[in-house]
Protein backbone atom coordinates (compact mmCIF):
# COMPACT_ATOMS: atom_id res chain seq x y z
CA UNK A 1 0.00 0.00 0.00
CA UNK A 2 2.97 2.40 0.93
CA UNK A 3 4.24 1.82 -2.57
CA UNK A 4 1.69 2.79 -4.69
CA UNK A 5 -0.34 -0.47 -5.03
CA UNK A 6 -3.84 -1.28 -5.35
CA UNK A 7 -5.84 -1.93 -2.04
CA UNK A 8 -8.09 -5.05 -1.57
CA UNK A 9 -10.62 -4.53 0.71
CA UNK A 10 -12.23 -6.96 2.55
CA UNK A 11 -16.21 -7.67 1.83
CA UNK A 12 -17.30 -7.95 5.19
CA UNK A 13 -16.27 -6.11 8.39
CA UNK A 14 -17.03 -7.88 12.51
CA UNK A 15 -17.09 -6.31 15.65
CA UNK A 16 -17.57 -7.49 19.32
CA UNK A 17 -17.76 -5.67 22.16
CA UNK A 18 -18.12 -6.87 25.83
CA UNK A 19 -17.40 -3.73 28.13
CA UNK A 20 -14.71 -1.84 29.39
CA UNK A 21 -15.54 -2.84 33.39
CA UNK A 22 -17.29 -5.88 34.66
CA UNK A 23 -20.20 -4.21 35.84
CA UNK A 24 -20.48 -2.53 32.75
CA UNK A 25 -20.77 -5.91 30.62
CA UNK A 26 -23.04 -5.85 27.63
CA UNK A 27 -21.45 -8.06 24.89
CA UNK A 28 -22.63 -7.17 21.59
CA UNK A 29 -21.34 -8.30 18.46
CA UNK A 30 -21.96 -6.64 14.51
CA UNK A 31 -21.24 -7.47 10.67
CA UNK A 32 -21.14 -4.65 8.15
CA UNK A 33 -20.72 -4.80 4.04
CA UNK A 34 -20.82 -1.77 1.93
CA UNK A 35 -24.78 -1.83 2.29
CA UNK A 36 -25.86 -3.13 5.98
CA UNK A 37 -24.78 -3.36 8.93
CA UNK A 38 -25.83 -6.37 11.48
CA UNK A 39 -26.19 -5.48 15.23
CA UNK A 40 -26.62 -8.51 17.97
CA UNK A 41 -27.46 -8.12 21.62
CA UNK A 42 -26.28 -11.21 23.56
CA UNK A 43 -27.85 -9.93 27.01
CA UNK A 44 -31.37 -9.27 25.87
CA UNK A 45 -32.34 -10.80 29.75
CA UNK A 46 -31.25 -7.29 30.96
CA UNK A 47 -31.19 -3.73 30.21
CA UNK A 48 -27.62 -1.81 28.93
CA UNK A 49 -25.90 -0.91 31.98
CA UNK A 50 -24.19 2.02 30.92
CA UNK A 51 -28.18 3.43 30.62
CA UNK A 52 -28.14 3.95 34.21
CA UNK A 53 -25.01 6.29 34.72
CA UNK A 54 -25.31 8.19 32.24
CA UNK A 55 -29.34 8.83 31.97
CA UNK A 56 -29.91 8.30 35.92
CA UNK A 57 -26.49 9.51 37.32
CA UNK A 58 -25.46 7.83 40.35
CA UNK A 59 -21.92 8.46 40.16
CA UNK A 60 -20.16 12.06 40.70
CA UNK A 61 -18.15 11.59 37.46
CA UNK A 62 -21.41 11.28 35.19
CA UNK A 63 -23.28 14.53 36.80
CA UNK A 64 -23.15 15.97 33.22
CA UNK A 65 -25.64 12.96 32.35
CA UNK A 66 -29.21 13.68 31.33
CA UNK A 67 -31.99 13.47 34.22
CA UNK A 68 -35.02 12.51 34.40
CA UNK A 69 -36.92 15.85 34.57
CA UNK A 70 -35.13 16.85 31.10
CA UNK A 71 -35.85 13.14 29.68
CA UNK A 72 -39.76 13.63 30.36
CA UNK A 73 -39.87 16.97 29.04
CA UNK A 74 -38.08 15.35 25.38
CA UNK A 75 -39.80 14.82 22.58
CA UNK A 76 -41.02 11.82 21.79
CA UNK A 77 -38.22 10.56 19.41
CA UNK A 78 -35.84 11.50 22.45
CA UNK A 79 -37.57 9.85 24.33
CA UNK A 80 -37.79 6.67 22.32
CA UNK A 81 -34.08 6.87 21.59
CA UNK A 82 -33.48 6.09 25.09
CA UNK A 83 -35.85 3.72 25.50
CA UNK A 84 -33.77 1.51 23.12
CA UNK A 85 -30.66 2.54 24.72
CA UNK A 86 -32.08 0.99 27.76
CA UNK A 87 -33.36 -1.90 26.34
CA UNK A 88 -32.36 -2.71 22.91
CA UNK A 89 -33.56 -4.62 20.60
CA UNK A 90 -31.95 -8.80 19.76
CA UNK A 91 -31.05 -7.48 16.90
CA UNK A 92 -31.04 -4.75 14.35
CA UNK A 93 -30.53 -4.39 10.63
CA UNK A 94 -29.52 -1.02 9.70
CA UNK A 95 -27.92 0.72 6.23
Amino acid sequence: MCEGGEVVWREFVLTEHDGSAPFWTFPTRAVRDRRYKLHVNLLQSRAHPTYAYCAEPKLAFFRTGTNAEELAAAPEHVRQAYATWRNPPRGDLGR
